[in-house]
Formats: structure tokens, C-alpha cells, sequence
């Protein structure tokens, strides 16, 4: 998937020491603090690895930020599958990190004189190697501070080549505005506008959510409501879920895991589109058999599975499914007629790209669709975002 939200936290580090001997020997204490920090990020021990940091660190990031970006930004891609020091420069040690999902980072981490990390970066991944830009197209007009913080954002994200385009769309004392850089398509070198459509990934979650709340407001069914009551008898009596209320799928607390243990084993899984076999058969058949590690509630877990089968038990109420439950009752009234949350490529649909530059397959969904299906473009989810926020500020 092209569109992520990764945690970035970065704290300068001056270089302190020069002598190349005791250099080795800092970046040795440095990777004792790494693999501590893998760890704890694999085993979501956000207050472990929040206990690593310095006074200076912590001064700029309190521990709800960390969660909020390790939890909520990352934790969707899985557990780090490869950790491998890269390099150290001014005293701050460079790792290529590996999720499980695919994506492809770079973790930075600098210690202070007391040993704890006042350097803690997860960024996205960039090849020192590759050619830089020498030239970048971009319609910023550059004539007002609105578009100078915009092209400074978006010139230090497009710095290498790697990233092919980028649209973005700004709404601000009641107008809209719109600008892209780079390119949708290397081989033509096809420009992107306001109408270019991308995989828009977990955002989708955000349309599910707003169907949730439909559902209630029309009495359809409640919070509250268990979920065995939307599923089959053969799901329902696994005691394991019984527990699990429509409210925590939506908020991450069902204790259902990131994935379907499944997912992975599945027949016909291809990792290049990893959601695309995943049907309902296999969803009912896992969850049928699921003993969730914690009881619903207690603690926050980002979900594709859950939300998921929330999508399926949305499209069960409503009795049509999910991608034509967000093109009749979101899509459509909202005027949003680039989007669709099908496995259809809208016309204008930008190719993505992998960490080589190589074009990377779309993603194809069925059960899980719920999750992350939805194609948009720039001036589509300007709208609707406005529309939530009006929502929002008239019921505040």
C-alpha cells in the first residue's frame, strides 16, 4: 500500500567524540540500546522502551506521543523482521528496519553522556546510495506562508528519488488549496493534480467508523451489541468471542491481533497483494476458532481484523456489500466521484512505487476490506474531511 503514516521523532545530536576507536566503541553501546529497542517494539513495550530515553528526549516527547506514533502509525505493518546497522554519523547510529507488512524504515538512535537515547527516529527509509533530485516539478505558486511551509514539508519528503509524486490538499480560512510535486508515473513522467487517485490505505478505517455511527443513529444496532449477534451460530459459540462488543472493534480494544493468524497460511496468499484472498469463508473459519489473548476493553491493539469484520458485519446489517455500503451511503451523497473503495482502479489511479523505485503491485481486498480498500484523491478527501469536521464542530 502507497499511503503511510509513520512516527517521526528526532532530536539533534551533537558530535561529541572523534577519536575513530572510541567511535567503534559508542556505536557497540549504541546497538546494546537497539536491540533493547526492538524488543520492546516488538513486544509493545511502549514504557520499556520510553524508559530508554534521556531527560532531553523526554522534555520533547512525552510517552503518550511515543504510543501514540509506535501504536497507532507503525504497529499496523507488524514487528520488525530485520534490524541491520547501517552506518554512524555524529554520533547517531542509522538501522534499516523492516516491519512485517513491508514497509521499510530507517531507525536512528543517539545516546546521550549517561548512556539513555536522546536520538529516537523511525523514518522512512532512504537509500544514501541513490541519485538525489536535481530537479522537482511542483505547481506551488510560492507567494504566500501557506505555501512555503507546504513546499518545505513536501521538498524534505520528495528529497529523493525514490518517491515519485505527492498531492496535497490544504482547507484554511475557508478555502481550498491544492498542490502537487513530482511525478504518477515515471516511465511518462505523467504530473499529478488534485484529481490524481491513490491507495488511501487506513484511512479507509475512518469511512468504517462513520458507517458504525450511522448504523447507531438509525437504531440499526447498538455499541453495545455483541458481536456474536451479527454472526453465524457457528462463529458465535466460539466462547472466546463472546465478550467482544461492535465498540471494541472500532476502537482497537477487542483483543482480536493486528491480523488473522491466518492470513499468511491461507491458500492462495501472495504477498505482493496480501489481503486479496482473504474472503469471508476464511474470516468466520478463523475467528470461529480464535482464543483472543485478552479479554475485550482492556487494552489498545491496532486491528485490520478487527475493523474488518466490522466492514462484514456492517454489510450483513445493511444487506449489501461493503464497497457498494460506502459508494450509496458515503461516496455518492457526499460528491466524492473519484473514489471507490471496490477492487476497480479508478481512471487517473497514480502507479506506486517500492523502496527500489520499482512499481509495486495494487492491493486487492475481499473480507478485509473494511481495512484499508478505499482509492481517493486529494480534492475527494478535502471534501470529506470538511464534511466530518462540520459534523464534528455541530455536535460540539
Amino acid at each position: 500500500m502507497k499511503v503511510l503514516f509513520v512516527l517521526i521523532l528526532f532530536l539533534s545530536m551533537e558530535q561529541t567524540f572523534s577519536q575513530t576507536v572510541f567511535q567503534t566503541a559508542q556505536e557497540q553501546r549504541t546497538d546494546s540500546v537497539a536491540q533493547l529497542v526492538k524488543k520492546y517494539y516488538n513486544t509493545k513495550q511502549t514504557d520499556s522502551l520510553y524508559a530508554l530515553t534521556g531527560k532531553a528526549f523526554k522534555e520533547k516527547v512525552p510517552l503518550s506521543a511515543l504510543e501514540q506514533g509506535l501504536l497507532t502509525q507503525l504497529a499496523p505493518y507488524g514487528a520488525i523482521t530485520l534490524f541491520e546497522f547501517v552506518n554512524s554519523k555524529n554520533g547517531v547510529s542509522r538501522y534499516k528496519t523492516k516491519l512485517l507488512g513491508g514497509l521499510t524504515l530507517q531507525t536512528l538512535i543517539g545516546l546521550d553522556s549517561d548512556g539513555y537515547m536522546q536520538t529516537f527516529a523511525m523514518q522512512p527509509w532512504r537509500d544514501e546510495s541513490a541519485p538525489k533530485r536535481t530537479t522537482l516539478y511542483s505547481d506551488n505558486p510560492m507567494v504566500s506562508e501557506l505555501d512555503s511551509a507546504v513546499d518545505k514539508a513536501a521538498r524534505s519528503y520528495m528529497m529523493d528519488t525514490v518517491t515519485a509524486g505527492l498531492s496535497i490538499s490544504v482547507h484554511v480560512n475557508g478555502k481550498d488549496y491544492f498542490y502537487n510535486y513530482g511525478e504518477t508515473d515515471k516511465s511518462t513522467r505523467q504530473k499529478p493534480s488534485s484529481e490524481t487517485v491513490y491507495e488511501i490505505g487506513s484511512i479507509t478505517k475512518t469511512f468504517t467508523g462513520y458507517l458504525l455511527a450511522k448504523a447507531v443513529s438509525e437504531k440499526k444496532v447498538k455499541l453495545t451489541d455483541p458481536i456474536t449477534l451479527y454472526l453465524p451460530d457457528s462463529v458465535a459459540s466460539n466462547p472466546g468471542i463472546k465478550n467482544i462488543q461492535l465498540v471494541h472493534l472500532a476502537n482497537h480494544t477487542s483483543g482480536l491481533p493486528r491480523l488473522p493468524v491466518d492470513l499468511y497460511n491461507a491458500p492462495g496468499m501472495n504477498r505482493d497483494d496480501p489481503y486479496a484472498h482473504y474472503n469471508e469463508k476464511l474470516l468466520f473459519n478463523g475467528l470461529s476458532q480464535i482464543k483472543p489473548l485478552r479479554e475485550p476493553g482492556e487494552q489498545y491493539e491496532y486491528s485490520n481484523y478487527a475493523m474488518g469484520l466490522l466492514g462484514c458485519i456492517l454489510a450483513g446489517v445493511y444487506k449489501i456489500p461493503y464497497p457498494d455500503l460506502v459508494e450509496k451511503h458515503m461516496l455518492i451523497p457526499m460528491k466524492m466521484g473519484h473514489s471507490t473503495a471496490g477492487n476497480s482502479l479508478p481512471s487517473g489511479t497514480s502507479i506506486g512505487y517500492n523502496e527500489k523505485g520499482q512499481p509495486a503491485s495494487y492491493w486487492k481486498f475481499d473480507a478485509l476490506a473494511a481495512a484499508g480498500s478505499i482509492k481517493s484523491n486529494a480534492s475527494d478527501l478535502l471534501t470529506y474531511g470538511k464534511i466530518m469536521m462540520l459534523s464534528f464542530l455541530e455536535k460540539s
